[in-house]
This record gives structure tokens, sequence and C-alpha cells, in this order.
């Protein structure tokens, strides 16, 4: 059987070998009490993570040539409750959003993400 908190425990020992601090957000629906709403921002949380973008390398190969590419792939190992796609987190003047959740066990994610645009200017 697998014990969850000991993975819990695993990752967030991982964590602290090299974190990084995050302030997580997300848009949650509120009701603007007309049968609408607005999206209003709010503060999922403080949280230490890991962020991985070491490089991948993809080898494609075919009868006449073989075709190599280089590809930089970002992840997010966290421990947490939730996480959502859309959730993002601003670090070093770059937007990054979470575009694939990865939950390993309940409370343990190792998300996809990506840049979505820079916040200075």
């Amino acid at each position: 059987m697998i014990d969850v908190n000991e993975i819990k425990e695993a990752a967030l020992e991982g964590i602290a070998l090299k974190p990084t601090h995050i302030v997580l957000e997300r848009y949650e629906k509120v009701s603007n009490g007309m049968n609408g709403f607005r999206k209003e921002k709010v503060t999922v949380g403080e949280y230490d993570v890991f962020i991985d973008d070491s490089k991948r390398n993809i080898n494609l190969n075919t009868e006449e040539a073989g075709l190599s590419i280089s590809t930089r792939s970002l992840t997010l190992l966290i421990v947490i409750d939730s996480l959502l796609v859309g959730d993002f987190f601003i670090l070093n003047g770059n937007k990054y959003e979470v575009t694939y959740p990865g939950e390993l066990v309940q409370g343990v994610y190792n998300a996809d993400i990506k840049i979505v645009g820079d916040t200075d200017g």
C-alpha cells in the first residue's frame, strides 16, 4: 500500500534542497448578483516549490535522416491540497501558468508550467 504521507515528506525534503518561494494565485468566478459573474484574483497561498527547467532531447529517426530536437520543458514540484489548470505565479518578472497539474499522489503535484508573459513594463 502506498503511504501518501511518506511521499509528501519525501517531496518536501526534495524541494528543500533547492527551494523557490512563490505566491500561487488563481482567478475564481464571483457572482455579480444578476445571474452573471466576474473573475476575481485570489491568492491560494505561499509555497516553497522546485522548478525544473532542464533540457529534454527528442530524437526522430526516419529512413534517410535523423532529426534531433532540443526542447526546454518547465515543471513544478509542489505539495498542495489542490492545483488547477490556470493557476499562476510571478517569478523574476515572468508570469508562469499551470498547463497540466499532474497529480502524482493526493496532494503532490508534478505540474507542467509555461511562461505566459512578463510583468515588466
